[in-house]
């Protein structure tokens, strides 16, 4: 999940406006127009009008996929456009609101920063125009190693709906996502049922068949890098989190790549593949909550945040924080952040106050009250006049920053 994030939601908005526009399609106009609204309009909510990717070139290309379309362009492309006006209506009936009750500042965050500027210029996430076709084929998997067939099979394929539908949304969409300045992987799990489409297409007209063999041998070599992971750590301070990984997760790895080396030849329906993904990725989460899954849990500090707020002891967070403190110490009101220039202020206000860092970014030379491994670094409670008196410990090129520092991450 903090992999994937709200993308997921988004996905299933974007699935919601895409069966809206094969109504349209399809002449059920007045049901399209309305679904794809809602769609496009939930979308807008979830994430903003980076929606209208995920659903607008699907649409646009519609008479290429669509006999009715092609037949009837403009009903069509008339009733896409009342669909996205419809859906931008639902979008601004909360940002128009939440712009003019938040500010200056927060309405050029919410309609111009998040949005237009990461097309253009993005501020986080920078990366080059290739980037996507790197990070797409290991999204894809199992599939591309366990779908074979030829191309001679797969060629006549195009001229059905289903794969020119499928292929007017996957591709485009990936070519207008490389052009966008700011690029991480989950921006493309939206458009991955358009490839599961393409998949299923090939499966279901005899051009591809499952074949397990590869899958078999990736598995058993992912299990052999779990299985040596603890002992290569002991010799690298930075991968000190995985010592405590037990071998056996890697072992159990191994052992079910070997059984479906062993069994190939009866596990070659579609539903194998998925069912052995699916089992690895539980089979690893439980390797990391078991090995440096305590170094991502923030409970510890934050109970101590929660006594310090019912104790009416003043406390602050220097920098930045995506909430993590507040669910995980049941917090009664938020923690409060402060930039560090405002610190001395602070302090001369609260004498008796905490302040909460971490260390990479912000450590101070000071003793601190309570500190605790969290995601590669340190989190820690300081007493706040110490901390202010002792200084920062000078950052070096070599010193880690920690990502929960900046509110424009997504």
């Amino acid at each position: 999940a903090n992999g994937i994030m709200f993308d997921v939601l988004l996905m299933a908005c974007a699935l919601i406006a895409v069966l809206g526009v094969i109504d349209i399609a399809q002449e059920h106009r007045a049901r399209g127009v309305a679904v794809m609204a809602v769609g496009i309009g939930l979308g807008i909510l979830a994430k903003g009008p980076v929606v209208l990717l995920d659903v607008g070139l699907v649409a646009l290309f519609a008479p290429w996929w669509s006999e009715q379309a092609r037949a009837a362009p403009w009903r069509y492309f008339g009733a896409i456009v009342l669909g996205i006006v419809f859906g931008a209506l639902i979008g601004l009936a909360w940002a128009i609101p939440a712009a003019l009750h938040g500010g200056s500042e927060y309405a050029n965050t919410i309609l111009f920063k998040q949005t237009f500027d990461r097309v253009s210029k993005s501020f986080a996430h920078r990366q080059p125009f290739w980037w996507y076709a790197v990070i797409l084929p290991p999204m894809l998997l199992p599939w591309l190693i366990v779908l074979r067939g030829r191309w001679s099979a797969i060629k006549p394929l195009i001229d059905h709906p289903l794969v020119r539908f499928a292929l007017a949304w996957v591709v485009p969409s990936v070519i207008a996502f490389s052009l966008v300045s700011g690029k991480q992987g989950h921006y493309l799990l939206p458009i991955l049922p358009g490839f599961a489409l393409l998949f299923s297409a090939a499966l279901a007209h005899g051009a591809m068949r499952v074949r397990m063999g590869l899958l078999g041998l990736g598995v058993i070599a992912i299990g052999s890098v779990f299985v040596v992971l603890p002992y290569i750590a002991t010799s690298r301070p930075h991968w000190n989190l995985l010592i405590p990984l037990w071998p056996l997760w890697g072992l159990l790895a191994i052992a079910l790549g070997v059984a479906i080396l062993v069994w190939r030849k009866r596990l070659e329906h579609p539903c194998w593949p998925a069912l052995v993904s699916l089992a690895i990725v539980m089979l690893f989460r439980l390797a990391i909550a078991q090995g440096p899954g305590h170094a991502y849990d923030p409970t510890p500090i934050a109970e101590r945040i929660r006594a310090a707020q019912l104790d009416h002891q003043p406390i602050i967070h220097i920098g930045w924080h995506h909430g993590v403190f507040e669910f995980a110490g049941r917090l009664s009101e938020p923690l409060a952040t402060l930039p560090l220039t405002d610190l001395a202020g602070w302090v001369a206000r609260n004498p008796g106050g905490l302040v909460v860092s971490f260390e990479p970014r912000f450590r101070f030379k000071a003793t601190p009250l309570f500190d605790q491994p969290f995601r590669g670094a340190r989190a820690a409670i300081w007493n706040a006049h110490a901390a202010l008196e002792s200084g920062m410990v000078p950052k070096t090129d070599s010193t880690p920053d920690d990502g929960d520092l900046s509110p424009d991450e997504d």
